[in-house]
């Protein structure tokens, strides 16, 4: 789940009731909601979309911030960092990549073409592409909505549903 401050939460359902609580008091597991485990903040705004890759490894997260990241399930955990670029150092090692601030809130997600072009829909009407891995690059803007995109959906590979406010 995301939530308005920025704040991405996976759960285990099976631990969502009370009898869990007790086991996770007694394995002295950190002070999480009753059912999270694991949780991370690099958003500094709403989150908006969350979309898992087909091998469900990888989950790309678009907020209101104006960027989308990129985060290695995988590797959830630890909070050592990707880089040893000082201006990046406050990325946790499981973010593959964040964009730059597109200076237009981006709401919704869909992979295409096999994984390879990941769209992204925004509230001035525009599909921003990116190619998979190079998320500080955009491959191209596609204008069309007078307002937002607020849903996409994956037809197949090559098609998908612009769902709108017009």
């Amino acid at each position: 789940t995301g939530d308005d401050e920025g704040m991405v939460r996976l759960w285990d359902t099976q631990l969502c009731h009370p009898e869990s609580a007790e086991l996770a008091r007694s394995k002295k597991l950190p002070l999480l909601p009753l059912g999270c485990v694991s949780h991370w903040n690099i958003h500094t705004d709403y989150i908006s979309d969350l979309v898992l890759d087909d091998k469900g490894t990888t989950m790309l997260v678009s907020s209101g911030d104006c960027t989308l990241s990129a985060c290695n399930l995988l590797r959830l955990g630890g909070y050592e960092t990707n880089s040893t670029d000082e201006k990046d150092n406050t990325l946790p090692k499981h973010v593959l990549g964040r964009t730059a601030d597109q200076d237009d809130e981006l709401l919704s997600i869909a992979i295409l073409k096999r994984g390879k072009k990941v769209v992204v829909g925004t509230q001035l009407g525009i599909l921003n592409c990116y190619s998979w891995n190079s998320w500080s690059d955009l491959n191209h803007r596609f204008p069309g909505h007078p307002h937002s995109i607020d849903a996409l959906l994956k037809i197949d590979e090559d098609t998908m549903l612009t769902g709108s406010s017009d």
